[in-house]
């Protein structure tokens, strides 16, 4: 039923659920795998107090590639450990939700796997739910892990 089936993670232990289920479709439906994870922007994680413009874009993307390997890496190892090789890339600069549904129609996904965090009250109203977003942005259908 399924053919690449993409997985975002963003490193959490709520991801970790997500890679679960997401390698068990996949293993089940002979699919492949696509491995996301969104670095967001630069102005989130530097101040240019002290720094050129160019050192803090230099050291943020070394940042965000350790960061995105960082998060990456369980997924890749449930993949190969189900021997399934995935597919594995990153956003910077972008919202979660807009990599999300970017990989979806630059890879050919046909399935989301994802997890959502659970937040409830005034941070869900004040941060919004990543994962809302993608439901109702997404092409193709989405399994909600929590």
């Amino acid at each position: 039923m399924y053919k690449n089936i993409l997985i975002p993670t963003d490193g959490s232990d709520f991801s970790d659920k997500a890679i679960s289920h997401g390698v068990a479709l996949a293993k089940l439906h002979g699919a492949k795998i696509t491995g996301i994870t969104v670095v967001t922007g630069l102005h989130e994680h530097a101040s240019l107090e002290g720094h050129t413009l160019d050192d803090v874009q230099t050291d943020f993307k070394a940042l965000s590639e350790n960061h995105a390997k960082s998060a990456l890496e369980p997924l890749a190892a449930a993949a190969r450990a189900a021997g399934i090789e995935p597919d594995l890339h990153y956003f910077r600069n972008v919202t979660p939700h807009e990599g999300i549904v970017m990989a979806v129609k630059n890879h050919g996904c046909d399935l989301i796997v994802m997890s959502t965090h659970a937040r409830r009250g005034i941070s869900a109203m004040l941060l919004g739910n990543e994962t809302q977003k993608v439901i109702a942005d997404s092409p193709v259908p989405v399994l909600v892990v929590r």
